[in-house]
Parts: structure tokens; sequence; C-alpha cells
């Protein structure tokens, strides 16, 4: 199924999934499915999440620090969250950020590396990230995390490996 993703994040994301030994199920946003906005259904150690999948390149020359992360959603991406918990699900917002500059400095953990791409994989849980946003722009209708809320609520996703509960 390596074909069918429609970017590059997805790729890489299920990418590293499988490396990380997950059951998973790709969603296609132009399948009929009660999920349709979450991108992926996976088997975490020890619970399922259904996951929203952020991409965004980090455009920098220098050092990235946690101020280099874009995180805004759109009203839309809210929506299904209360459907995921319908179906047993965590909602997560996964962001995989793609460094532009594969020789910067990173004070973070690379997840995965992709020809000279490198990916850095950050998970926040749905809710807690509605209850921390702000409006970003009221005229494209999205939302943010500020800087200091996304580096306490975002966690490495690799974490989410050896977490009993998302929470």
């Amino acid at each position: 199924m390596r074909n069918c993703y429609k970017n590059v994040y997805e790729t890489v994301f299920s990418y590293w999934l499988e490396e990380s030994g997950l059951d998973f199920e790709y969603i296609p946003q132009s399948g009929k499915t009660s999920l349709k906005r979450f991108d992926f259904l996976v088997s975490f150690p020890d619970f399922f999440a259904a996951v929203e999948l952020k991409g965004r390149t980090v455009r920098t020359r220098r050092k990235i620090t946690c101020s280099s992360f874009q995180n805004w959603i759109t009203s839309a991406d809210r929506d299904f969250i209360s459907k995921a918990k319908q179906e047993g699900f965590v909602p997560l917002f996964v962001f995989a950020y793609r460094l532009d500059n594969p020789f910067c400095q990173c004070e973070y953990d690379i997840d995965y590396t992709l020809s000279e791409d490198r990916f850095i994989f950050r998970a926040v849980e749905a809710e807690k990230y509605l209850q921390n946003a702000r409006v970003r722009s009221p005229r494209w209708n999205t939302i943010c995390l500020s800087s200091m809320a996304f580096q306490e609520l975002a966690i490495p996703a690799a974490e989410l490996l050896n977490r009993k509960t998302i929470t």
C-alpha cells in the first residue's frame, strides 16, 4: 500500500509506523468511511488512535527550536474528534516536520530520514490541543498553539510506543 499516499509526509509516517512494528490503516480522504478526516487508524501497544497527520516544512538556515514548528489546524480538522472517541479511538494530531536544510542544527531527535530529508514527528492529544488553542487566522479559519503550549503538550511520536495511555 506504499504508493497510495497523497504526499511525502503520509508516506514517511507510514514507513515509520511499519518500522516501529505497529498495525495501522491508511484512510484515503476520498474514500467513504466514518473517520475520513483522519489519515490513519493506528494500533499502539496499549491504545488505538485516530491520527490526523499535519505535514509541515521547517524552513531554517540555523538552529531549529520549538518556535520553528508551525502547528496550525483548520476548523474542519476538529470536527471529527467526537466521532473518533465514539468509535473508541484516541484522537491525535501528529505533526510531521520535514527539515528543509539537512545540515542545520536541531535539538530534537530525528524520527525518520528519507534520502537527505530528515523528519521529526510530534503528537498532541486532540482534545488538549483544542483546550489550549488560540485563533491564528479568522480569515482562513485556523487555530494554533502558542510555542510554549506546543512545547508543553507535544510529545515525540516515538514516546507513544511506550505509553499505556496518551494522557
